[in-house]
């Protein structure tokens, strides 16, 4: 039905221009539950935090909606009825800045949902210029990776080896992912597994337990990878007697002569570290 212009007041005018938007709202709650859907797709890669401001979104869209729906129809009734020019209300001018409001919620939550994170591999840290959005979806992964008892040692051993070169390393590998390590290192049997795992804290200042763990490979592995790799891991402890004493006995009695050459190389550049 079309409207006259006299039949409206002006607070009812500025409503029904307000209208095409709140009219257009079903689309919009639609296209809210679409992004909301996308994202959730891919919630193992969202915090806890992101995917429950998500659900109050999808609660706000559909109360919104309603809302607007029953103050337009009340609106219309107005501006068609025979009390035409009573004033409308202030209900449908506040519905009106909400919705703006909940517009720019959801072109925010489009450009979240459109983040697209790839997983990091070694390869690509060392050969690529990752996005922050990749890095902290790595991260997560690896760490969800390292926690799960049910992911094979080789796997974790991997996991902690990648995140250990991803931004920040220092802040990564303690607490529980520490635990991991100590615990994974302990069960690793194979060279791979053991090797990997000497390479994690190679460029991190890691406490006791770790310092120990290390020594103890560099003593006693019966692979000459991972002992090379664990002296190479104790560069973060120049100044520790004890790995002084455990890496000049790799120098003097290791069968491997790479292993010997990485205890010389060691203690030359601890020597060197002394002097400055």
């Amino acid at each position: 039905m079309k409207l006259e212009s006299s039949v409206l007041n002006g607070r009812a005018s500025r409503w029904l221009l307000a209208s095409s938007s709140v009219c257009s709202l079903a689309a919009l709650s639609v296209a809210a539950w679409a992004i909301v859907g996308a994202v959730s797709g891919r919630s193992s890669a969202r915090s806890e935090g992101s995917e429950r401001a998500m659900r109050l979104m999808q609660a706000e869209v559909a109360e919104i909606s309603r809302r607007a729906a029953e103050a337009w129809g009340r609106a219309r009734a107005v501006a068609l009825g025979p009390g035409a020019r009573r004033a409308v209300g202030a209900e449908p001018l506040a519905l009106r800045d909400r919705l703006a409001h909940l517009e720019r919620r959801l072109a925010e939550l489009e450009r979240f949902s459109s983040i697209k994170p790839r997983l990091l591999s070694l390869e690509d840290i060392s050969t690529s210029d990752p996005s922050l959005a990749d890095e902290l979806f790595s991260i997560a992964h690896y760490r969800s990776v390292i926690l799960d008892s049910e992911s094979g040692v080789e796997e974790r051993s991997r996991a902690l080896l990648t995140l250990s070169r991803l931004p920040n390393p220092d802040a990564h590998l303690v607490g529980e992912v520490e635990d991991a390590w100590l615990r994974d290192q302990g069960l690793a049997n194979d060279e791979r597994s053991q090797t990997q795992l000497m390479r994690v804290y190679r460029g991190v200042r890691a406490g006791e337990r770790v310092r120990d763990a290390l020594l103890s490979t560099a003593r006693f592995s019966p692979f000459e990878t991972a002992r090379d790799q664990a002296i190479n891991s104790l560069n973060q402890h120049y100044d520790d007697d004890l790995v002084r004493q455990v890496v000049s006995e790799a120098l003097e009695y290791d069968p491997s002569a790479s292993v010997r050459e990485r205890a010389r190389d060691f203690l030359r550049r601890r020597d060197a570290y002394g002097d400055r």
